[in-house]
């Protein structure tokens, strides 16, 4: 049955044009234009050659590192090292690290921050505040925080919020949302498969699904901005 609660969820995504295996190995960019002269580009760099045989374009941005999310996951690629507590631990920080990420942009100065960003920072704040509460509770079936799951996730997000510093906030904003969801899909997914709670694993599904239609309307977001992913 979980299988096929997989299969139809991975169905959907594909029908959102948000399929899973692209979201996790494209390269999520960061627009040149906008950043700071001494900022540190990481990641894969652009290919100053297409950019000269058509220079009409956009010129192509280097990929804001999206984070190891490898690590995100705790090692719970295989059943046997599955946790539904650490699993829920780490996605506590790191629906915290959105939230985190939402209030900075919302405290941005007045008149910075577009009307259609504003209102995502806002609903990943209300959502994903609510699903905190949610993992809280069922954490106290769980035997309580796993300190050392939430502690690295949460090492993880203070280390994104410290990327693209000097870009605009409107672009800094959604181009570390989308690693950011890209990583809470990959971490979802083995608990959709692996936990033995309903709760948990329709949680998980939830999140897959959500978040991947927002990473969908993210890129597309980016792209009407002529900022080239």
């Amino acid at each position: 049955m979980r299988q096929l609660t997989l299969c139809a969820t991975l169905r959907q995504l594909s029908g959102n044009a948000a399929m899973l295996g692209l979201l996790l190995v494209m390269p999520f960019a960061v627009p040149q234009a906008h950043a700071a002269p001494n900022q540190v580009h990481m990641g894969r760099q652009p290919q100053a050659q297409s950019q000269a045989q058509n220079p009409s374009q956009t010129a192509p941005a280097p990929a804001m590192s999206a984070m190891n999310h490898a690590g995100m996951s705790h090692g719970m690629n295989q059943a046997r090292d599955y946790s539904d507590r650490a699993f829920l631990s780490g996605m506590i920080a790191h629906h915290e690290g959105a939230v985190n990420m939402a209030d900075q942009l919302l405290q941005s100065p007045r008149g910075s921050v577009e009307p259609q960003v504003a209102r995502w920072a806002q609903e990943i704040r209300k959502a994903q505040t609510e699903e905190i509460m949610d993992m809280q509770a069922l954490l106290r079936t769980e035997g309580g925080l796993d300190k050392a799951a939430y502690q690295d996730m949460q090492r993880q997000m203070d280390e994104m919020m410290d990327q693209g510093q000097g870009l605009d906030p409107n672009v800094r904003f959604v181009a570390l949302m989308i690693p950011h969801h890209a990583g809470a899909v990959e971490m979802a997914l083995p608990a959709l498969l692996y936990s033995d709670s309903r709760r948990i694993a329709n949680l998980a599904q939830d999140i897959i699904e959500e978040q991947s239609e927002e990473i969908a309307a993210f890129r597309d977001w980016l792209s009407q901005q002529r900022h080239s992913l």
